[in-house]
């Protein structure tokens, strides 16, 4: 007997994007250093970065620095797309003082 082997496409899980800061509790006027710790389980890798503030600044870099003009709550948004085109996005509440 024989018997037809089916292939069925798997599905690249999308990437895992993750970020952490210093110093956890900003101040105005004063840097905060943002960290990657984004990546991919699917083994392409992470091309593009893009980081939003929430203050309307945003960054491409893969650690940026940033500072806060004015205190109050920001939700800081990294946005990170694999080489073959699969996004995902992190966002934490920020509140600088």
């Amino acid at each position: 007997m024989f018997r037809e082997r089916v292939s069925r496409p798997r599905s690249t899980p999308p990437p895992v994007a993750d970020f952490g800061l210093s110093p956890a509790h900003p101040k105005t006027a004063y840097d905060v250093r943002l960290y990657d710790f984004s990546y991919d389980p699917g083994g392409v890798g992470i091309a593009t970065r893009r980081w939003d503030f929430g203050d309307g600044d945003t960054s491409t870099k893969v650690s940026p620095r940033h500072r806060f003009d004015s205190g109050g709550s920001y939700d800081v948004r990294l946005t990170v797309t694999t080489f073959d085109g699969r996004e995902t996005t992190a966002v934490r509440s920020l509140r600088v003082v």
